[in-house]
């Protein structure tokens, strides 16, 4: 027996020696059946918010991988034929229209979409050869120094063309309630509808210059036409789905109705979530399997820090039991909470 206890002092010993720096940081509150109902409410109000989240992102889910369908099937069918951009944004936009002097070009509104992942864009030219235009659509140094003379595309007489173009796209488009005209970075004009479905975008330059198997295009001003946003018609993203039910109480409302801050219920959320584990699992606070009932001599620094585990197991123990007690409320509610 004397040896036995020398053994478990040795190993007391050790534990005590490694523990005792951070034992003081290694604390549970005790919990009481009050607690325990005074927490219940702020455990249904977080259980039905992350209900919610997950039916929302859910939701979220199953709208995105439709409108990645929708993409991909608009994608081939402008690789095929079978669509034309121009049409499909008459189809799903209420103000498509373009200026008498505007061409519009199906086989580079087909690629011009293809490059933009599908969304549709119609392309039309005013077939205006510019040298001007020419430049700024080659980029680098020759451009930059284009860009600072803008005034010289309107020189010569491709350059009248290029400013009556201009002049024609902010009158026609003012004419149809168009609004919010900007001049862009890439040198031109945009503007948008009335319902702000459309946006129209004159642009100085060929964009397209060099794009194979396409209509043969002028370096001048082009206009586009497409939707103002990512989606369109059945495309757009619905509200999410609610239920007919009054809205759950919010987490912050619980708090406050149970006159606790949020770092006191995760403490106590935290508590209750080790007393279930430890109801599971009773071995775990065992304190005789542990040897926190050794009573032999021991230095004061030892047995403080023995006192302290006792103490910390015993509270523990105490809230298992009370766990038990709950279970069959607090089960689904933790589970609910991923805990």
């Amino acid at each position: 027996m004397k040896r036995r206890n020398t053994a478990l002092l040795l190993v007391l010993g050790a534990v005590c020696l490694a523990a005792a720096p951070a034992w003081g940081q290694m604390t549970v509150p005790g919990l009481t059946d009050a607690d325990v109902q005074r927490i219940l409410p702020i455990l249904r109000a977080e259980a039905a918010q992350r209900q919610e989240e997950r039916k929302e992102l859910g939701q979220k889910t199953q709208q995105m991988a439709k409108q990645d369908e929708q993409m991909q099937q608009r994608i081939r069918d402008f690789e095929s034929g079978r669509t034309d951009p121009l049409a499909y944004l008459k189809q799903h936009a209420r103000h498509v229209t373009a200026p008498p002097s505007a061409a519009y070009k199906p086989k580079l509104s087909r690629l011009a979409s293809l490059w933009a992942y599908g969304s549709p864009i119609a392309v039309f030219s005013y077939g205006i050869d510019s040298e001007a235009a020419r430049t700024l659509a080659r980029g680098g140094e020759a451009a930059a120094q284009q860009y600072a003379n803008l005034a010289d595309l309107y020189k010569g007489p491709a350059g009248q063309k290029i400013k009556a173009a201009e002049q024609e796209f902010k009158s026609f488009y003012a004419a149809k309630g168009f609004k919010d005209f900007t001049f862009t970075k890439v040198p031109g004009w945009s503007c948008v509808s009335p319902d702000g479905g459309t946006t129209a975008w004159f642009v100085f330059v060929n964009l397209y210059a060099g794009a194979r198997d396409v209509e043969p295009m002028a370096d001048g001003p082009i206009l586009e036409l497409r939707l103002s946003d990512l989606f369109s018609g059945d495309e757009r993203p619905q509200p999410m789905e609610k239920t007919g039910s009054a809205p759950p109480m919010s987490l912050e409302q619980a708090l406050r109705q149970a006159g606790m801050n949020e770092e006191q219920y995760r403490t106590r959320l935290g508590a209750l979530t080790m007393a279930r584990n430890d109801a599971a699992d009773p071995s775990a606070i065992d304190a005789e399997a542990r040897g926190f009932n050794y009573e032999g001599p021991m230095d004061p620094d030892m047995k403080k820090t023995l006192e302290g585990m006792k103490a910390f197991y015993e509270t523990r123990r105490q809230n298992a039991m009370l766990y038990k007690r709950h279970a069959a409320v607090l089960d689904p509610l933790l589970s609910a909470l991923g805990q």
